[in-house]
């Protein structure tokens, strides 16, 4: 089996939780073989099979859960807020219709 690496920077990483998070939303993915996130780096490295899913997948799904590719600039608790409001005013969308989305969302909104 071939398998390559997914090695980007991700913005929105707000505490270490983000990376349990990150690391359970894409190890659930058929095709992901191991996923790592280091909120210290901002960073997330996954071992894939590209035969089976390409990086372009794995970066929309880290998008769809609230930490896009990006320079590495983390995200404030502001942040998540805003991005909860705009999905609540545009209706049903992809972070509202997966149960992990919404984990992703909610967890750093409870830290004070």
């Amino acid at each position: 089996m071939n398998k390559e690496t997914f090695r980007k920077k991700v913005d929105g990483m707000i505490c270490p939780q983000c990376e349990d998070e990150i690391a359970q939303a894409l190890i659930h993915m058929r095709g992901v073989l191991t996923a790592d996130a280091s909120y210290r780096k901002s960073e997330v490295i996954v071992q894939y099979a590209p035969d089976i899913i390409s990086a372009e997948e794995i970066g929309r799904k880290l998008s769809v859960i609230g930490y896009p590719i990006g320079e590495g600039k983390s995200g404030t608790r502001s942040d998540i807020i805003s991005m909860k409001s705009s999905v609540k005013e545009a209706g049903t969308s992809a972070l509202e219709s997966s149960e992990n989305s919404a984990t992703v969302i909610m967890v750093p909104m409870g830290l004070s």
